[in-house]
């Protein structure tokens, strides 16, 4: 039995970030026997109440049997049960006797106020209780280097120790097969943006622009390298180099061949003017016109459509598309029309039968030919324009 026993809070250190619903905490006190500092072993009751004197008694009795004391310095751990600290003080009442007494316990006087350490960090009022908790419950947990905010597959990272590479130190990875990724907010008229930086500087960043809902990215010299429109549209600056730019689809396009671009292939005199939309040979007899045509390489002919007139009852033209060998002077034919058995202005010729529609720049050129054998000499025979249309799979 102590004649004269005292215990007081020396000062209680936090061991857990969650204080405030009452996990384990270390608590250190002094135990005098006699009036001189206790040494040895002892057995101490914890209990913990509400009130200064009588009250309820809170969580759960802890029991250390046989706590070492040297020179009245003792530590132990306590954990009386979840969500103890959340509101008003706390009062811990102290049992003692003798580690190897088997007797009775002593009661300490006066209870040892829990407050501020460990409750003070957590609000007394229950208007931010909800604040308090996310303090002392953070969403983000620390464990060494690695601070992540969630749990199991779907968590965020920063300096995460299972990384996708060496090289990654900020992760959001989500256990899901759809979406998985990360937003950059902010309020109307901001500009959500992507930033990278090299030693301090400034060097690229990509950013959404609302006022005409785009998205830039700004690279080397902070110009902005690349832009997608709100019609999707890419407009790139400066140079593009790819390997190549395929389309989903095949891309339908058309090249103009107009009437006044035509020439002699003959000594014949010709007509080749704006004023009267076509071209001629004004020479009576046989003749030929001819025009360049230039297309992509690896393009598809598709059609060729020719507009022409013919009000000459003696004089038929034909306009055929040729591909001649270069630096040879045989050619294939590979679209051809003619106004055989046809009389009128704006006569609109077409032809879907393509022969040899893959475009080879490589071994051939192209040339649109028109030949009469009986041209009148005037406008009542000439041709107007000629259209090709080819596709292509990729951006020439």
């Amino acid at each position: 039995m102590f004649t004269k026993a005292a215990l007081s809070a020396l000062c209680a250190t936090v061991l857990s970030a969650t204080i405030a619903n009452a996990e384990p905490f270390t608590y250190q006190g002094s135990l005098n026997d006699n009036g001189a500092p206790a040494t040895g072993e002892y057995d101490l009751i914890f209990r913990l109440y509400d009130a200064a004197n009588a009250g309820t008694q809170l969580g759960v009795q802890v029991v250390h049997e046989n706590t070492p004391v040297t020179d009245g310095l003792f530590t132990v751990e306590l954990d009386f049960g979840d969500d103890l600290f959340l509101m008003a003080p706390r009062y811990l009442e102290v049992r003692v006797r003798p580690g190897a007494s088997g007797g009775s316990f002593d009661i300490l006087s006066p209870r040892t106020t829990i407050n501020p350490a460990p409750a003070a960090h957590h609000a007394t009022n229950a208007t931010f209780a909800t604040t308090a908790d996310a303090l002392t419950n953070p969403i983000w947990n620390e464990s060494g280097s690695v601070i992540t905010a969630g749990n199991g597959l779907s968590r965020v990272f920063i300096n995460r120790d299972t990384s996708i590479s060496g090289s990654e130190f900020f992760g959001v990875h989500a256990n899901t097969t759809g979406f998985v990724g990360m937003y950059i907010s902010g309020p109307a008229g901001s500009f959500p943006f992507y930033g990278y930086s090299v030693d301090g500087d400034i060097n690229a960043y990509s950013y959404f622009n609302a006022s005409d809902n785009s998205l830039n990215f700004v690279g080397s010299g902070l110009i902005t390298a690349l832009r997608i429109t709100s019609n999707s549209d890419v407009e790139v600056a400066r140079d593009i180099q790819a390997e190549s730019f395929q389309f989903e689809t095949p891309k339908v396009s058309y090249h103009s061949i107009s009437g006044e671009i035509f020439h002699s292939a003959s000594s014949d005199t010709f007509i080749a003017s704006s004023g009267t939309g076509g071209a001629y040979i004004t020479n009576p007899g046989s003749g030929f016109l001819v025009a360049p045509v230039t297309l992509p390489h690896g393009a598809t002919i598709t059609r060729m459509r020719v507009y022409a007139n013919d009000t000459f009852a003696g004089g038929d033209m034909t306009i055929t598309l040729h591909q001649q060998a270069h630096g040879g002077s045989a050619f294939n034919s590979v679209a051809s029309v003619d106004t055989s058995g046809l009389v009128g202005t704006n006569l609109e010729l077409i032809d879907n039968t393509i022969s040899f529609p893959s475009v080879n720049n490589n071994t051939g050129h192209y040339h649109i030919r028109v030949f009469s054998s009986s041209w009148p000499g005037t406008l009542d025979l000439r041709i107007k324009s000629v259209v090709i249309e080819y596709t292509t799979t990729e951006a020439n």
